[in-house]
């Protein structure tokens, strides 16, 4: 029973936080000497950028220029995307309009 407990405790610290979120202790204080005792992370995800846009969501300013770094930390700005036409299917097109109750080609004759 013991080792139940212990195994989902483990298991839960891995995908929860590892502080209490009422009075921020830590969950895993006692065990930094261990090899699998988990490294310290950034305050952000992903290096450089918090979000996939290129602008402050708040101000909706350039990153280049309203961002909380020091303007030679800023991130750089995503190179722009290319313009894609539309993918037109040929086949399932229909050659009467049910909107205008007419043919697209020839209404008169048919």
């Amino acid at each position: 029973m013991t080792d139940v407990l212990a195994s989902n405790k483990d298991r839960a610290l891995r995908y929860e936080q590892t502080y209490n979120i009422l009075n921020f202790q830590n969950k895993m204080k006692g065990l930094e000497s261990r090899e699998d005792y988990p490294k310290d992370k950034p305050w952000y995800f992903r290096p450089g950028k918090d979000t996939n846009v290129d602008y402050n969501i708040m101000s909706n300013a350039n990153l280049r220029t309203h961002h909380f770094a020091a303007p030679e930390n800023r991130p750089a700005e995503d190179p722009p995307e290319k313009l894609r036409g539309k993918n037109v299917k040929k086949f399932g097109i229909r050659d009467y309009n049910v909107i205008t109750n007419r043919y697209l080609e020839h209404n008169e004759d048919k």
